[in-house]
C-alpha cells in the first residue's frame, strides 16, 4: 500500500518501486489524500480535482497498481484535517487491505510540504495502530520514500544510510525507468519534464 498526499506524488518518487512490484504481481492499493484541488492556476477547484483525479487513475493503469483509493481531504490542508479522523480513516483501510508493506512520505515530506508531512504523521500513526491492534501482520513493514539528489533526478539511486535516518531499502529499478516516466507523463497538468 503507497499512501500519498496529492496526484503525482506516486509517479514521480516512486513509480518505479511500484511499477517493479506490481508487474510481479504484488497487489498495489494507492492511497491519496486529496485529489489535487489547488494544482492548476485558472482553474476551478473542482475541474482541477476532475483532471487530476484522471491524470492519477492514467498514471496507476501505467503502472498496473491493482486499487486507487482517496481520503478526500484537500489539497494545500492536509495538515489542518482532523489528525484522529485521518489516522482512523488509514487504519480502515489497513484492515481492509491488510499490506505487508507500506509506503509513505519520511516526516520531512522530501519537500517539506505540509501535506506530504502530515500524511507521513498520520500513517505513521496509524500504521502503529494496526500494528498494535492485530490488523497487519507482525512482519508488516512501513517504508518511507527518503530524499536525495537521486530522488529529485528521478533515478532511483538511494541516499546514504547517514542521510536518510537510518537503513535504507534499495530497489533496483533500472527495468521500469521508462515506465517511470511514462507514469509521470500522464500528469500532464503538472508539466512533467520529460
Amino acid at each position: 500500500m503507497v499512501v500519498t498526499a496529492h496526484p503525482d506524488d506516486e509517479s514521480f518518487p516512486i513509480g518505479g518501486t511500484i511499477a517493479r512490484y506490481a508487474t510481479q504481481g504484488v497487489d498495489v492499493t494507492l492511497l491519496c489524500a486529496a485529489r489535487g484541488e489547488k494544482g492548476i492556476h485558472n482553474l476551478s477547484a473542482a475541474a482541477t480535482a476532475a483532471l487530476r483525479e484522471q491524470e492519477l487513475r492514467k498514471a496507476a493503469a501505467e503502472l498496473a497498481v491493482s486499487d486507487v483509493r482517496f481520503l478526500d481531504l484537500i489539497d494545500g490542508e492536509v495538515m489542518q484535517a482532523d489528525a484522529d479522523y485521518v489516522v482512523g480513516q488509514l487504519v480502515t483501510t489497513l484492515q481492509q487491505i491488510r499490506p505487508d508493506v507500506v509506503i509513505t512520505f519520511g516526516p520531512d515530506g522530501i519537500s517539506g510540504h505540509p501535506d506530504h508531512i502530515a500524511i507521513s504523521h498520520d500513517t505513521t500513526q496509524a500504521f502503529k495502530l494496526a500494528l498494535e491492534k492485530k490488523a497487519l501482520s507482525p512482519t508488516a513493514r512501513l517504508y518511507y520514500i527518503t530524499p536525495s539528489e537521486a530522488t529529485a533526478q528521478g533515478c532511483g539511486v538511494p541516499p546514504a544510510s547517514n542521510l536518510a535516518g537510518g537503513p535504507v531499502a534499495a530497489i533496483d529499478i533500472s527495468n521500469f525507468l521508462v515506465a517511470k516516466v511514462r507514469t509521470a507523463q500522464q500528469h500532464v497538468s503538472q508539466h512533467p519534464p520529460f
